[in-house]
């Protein structure tokens, strides 16, 4: 079978399910077990690192509600059929990423982060969306009819979901999805005040960036890779995406530049062997990971994701359209990082599992 009639049988059964959920409007009551929550794990198969780290943060504070940490999970990247039935009343909760779309119906948007069981009801108002977001919210657009069906059917009423933004809060309450708060992402929780203020204010001899495979953008990324060179003594690229390699051998300007390989481990690594660094970078949760390590960082705004998220945090970020314009300024002046995470919606989130 050609690959894209498979993706239409997946979206067909996914958006267009038997079970009429809309029209018939019977959704499976539940009383979900939190004891062992399963993982909607979205690392595993996933050619991206920046999942990695993702999950690294959201098991580091799922740990601290369940410490022994022994996760079932279920891959959102790779089909998974024959997902055990036994799951059925089972918390689920989906870890982080940019999961939601406004509109899932259309093929290249579709919901992927659920397989194809035989019985769909196993996944019925037991997911719990943990620093989720959306993508795909055009200006002036909500959330298809068809996507808010099945995510109203998909999404437990018994707990508060996170989600990462305050865009993706009024997407899911404008859909009638009222138990939702806005948590920032994950990778975020542990960036307090205090650990901000232990951030360096001034420029670090070297620098880690990064660029994006499915985002470049030959000239701003070049005008930013050859600004780099100019500012520090040894720029360093994470090489995060599948396809980030190729795109920085395509450039002039990745001569000299040392690509930092290995996935999520070669940039654990790599942090843990430079201490005098920046970040300065398209990638966002790269930036994210550096700022729990007391790196100065930059994060380049190429989508809505980082935007988003600064508009509710101060996540330090420039537009890409304007580095010719702050690049330099943003390099040399001293500058300290003010994050405001939402530390009571945070607590909130953690301590519905406790009662």
């Amino acid at each position: 079978m050609k690959i894209n009639n498979i993706e239409q049988k997946i979206s067909r059964a996914l958006i267009f399910p038997r079970y009429s959920i809309a029209s018939k409007g019977k959704i499976p009551q539940k009383h979900l077990s939190n004891n062992d929550p399963v993982l909607l794990d979205t690392s595993l198969g996933s050619q991206n690192a920046g999942d990695y780290i993702i999950m690294h943060f959201a098991e580091r504070q799922l740990s601290m509600i369940w410490p022994r940490g022994d996760f079932n999970r279920i891959a959102t990247h790779v089909p998974t059929r024959g997902v055990n039935a036994s799951f059925s009343n089972d918390l689920k909760i989906l870890c982080g990423t940019n999961a939601i779309s406004a509109n899932a119906d259309k093929l290249r948007t579709r919901i992927h982060w659920i397989d194809l069981p035989s019985n769909p009801s196993i996944y019925a108002k037991s997911i719990l969306t943990l620093a989720v977001g959306m993508r795909d919210m055009a200006e002036g657009e909500g959330i298809s009819s068809k996507t808010a069906s099945v995510l109203r059917y998909l999404l437990t009423d018994e707990y508060l979901h996170s989600v990462r933004d305050s865009n993706t809060e009024r997407a899911l309450r404008s859909i009638g999805i009222e138990n939702v708060i806005n948590t920032a992402c994950v990778t975020m929780w542990d960036l307090t005040p205090e650990f901000c203020a232990s951030i360096p204010i001034n420029k670090a001899t070297d620098v880690l960036t990064t660029i994006t495979d499915y985002g470049f953008d030959s000239v701003n990324d070049g005008y930013m890779l050859r600004t780099l060179k100019k500012h520090y003594r040894n720029v360093y690229l994470w090489v995060q995406g599948s396809e980030d390699l190729a795109k920085l051998h395509s450039m002039p300007e990745s001569d000299g530049i040392v690509p930092v390989q290995g996935g999520f481990a070669g940039l654990e690594q790599f942090v843990k062997e430079h201490r005098d660094i920046d970040y300065f970078g398209t990638r966002l949760h790269c930036g994210i990971y550096c700022l729990n390590h007391k790196i100065r960082s930059m994060i380049v705004t190429i989508d809505n994701r980082a935007a988003d998220i600064q508009r509710d945090t101060d996540i330090p970020t420039v537009d890409r359209s304007n580095l010719k314009r702050d690049m330099a300024r943003l390099i040399e002046q001293s500058r300290s990082t003010n994050i405001n995470i939402p530390a009571e919606n945070i607590q909130r989130w953690k301590e519905q599992f406790r009662k």
